[in-house]
């Protein structure tokens, strides 16, 4: 009987002893990234025990806690845990909180109470060049995105002397949308090189379709 009492104050003195995990509170809001505008029926997802700084498809070892935007774009969440981890998730959306990845860790036990969370949407940009005297011995370069190339050995779109030219197949290609998405043409002509870089607005949703003439 004497054994089991101090088994039993033992255990009381471990469980007392127990390390209180962190409590952490992240709110702020969910914007769109090319126009600034805040999205509402996000839902924010936090995760905790999610590993030393890598999460997949599989959920945490510890808690989870999900809530949506309201009409401001506007979220609270607040979770007990470490190793924290937030994603987010809307039809047409990809997040792309500039970083690696689709999601963004945190460190437990502190508050972030003004986060600002952008959200790509999803766009596409579909055009067709045409250059009137394209001779089937001229080549185009093309690039599209954010980074222009300073030489055009470093696109990977190549066309010869076709026209017109439509570099995506008729589907296009995945662009911010609400945002002027860059492109730069370097093309061949009797042997001379030439370029050209322009921009295009692409709304949210929404397929840009249109000849381009260069």
């Amino acid at each position: 009987m004497k054994t089991i009492i101090q088994l039993l104050i033992c255990l009381l003195i471990f469980s007392s002893c127990k390390k209180e995990e962190p409590e952490t509170t992240i709110s702020g809001v969910v914007v769109n990234y090319g126009s600034l505008q805040p999205i509402d029926s996000v839902m924010v997802t936090v995760v905790s025990g999610a590993g030393n700084g890598t999460f997949g498809s599989t959920k945490g070892s510890g808690s989870e806690i999900s809530t949506y935007t309201d009409h401001l774009g506007k979220f609270s969440v607040s979770i007990k845990g470490e190793n924290l981890f937030l994603y987010l998730k809307k039809d047409k959306y990809r997040y792309d909180e500039e970083i690696f990845g689709a999601y963004k860790s945190y460190t437990a036990g502190k508050d972030y109470l003004n986060e600002i969370l952008k959200f790509k949407a999803k766009s596409f940009f579909n055009p067709v060049f045409i250059f009137k005297s394209c001779k089937i011995t001229d080549s185009i370069y093309l690039n599209i995105g954010s980074s222009i190339p300073n030489a055009y050995q470093k696109t990977i779109y190549l066309n010869y002397g076709e026209k017109p030219f439509q570099p995506f197949g008729g589907i296009g290609m995945l662009v911010i949308g609400d945002f002027f998405n860059p492109y730069w043409i370097k093309y061949q002509i009797d042997g001379q090189w030439k370029e050209k870089i322009d921009s295009v607005y692409v709304k949210s949703f929404e397929t840009f379709t249109d000849t381009i003439y260069y």
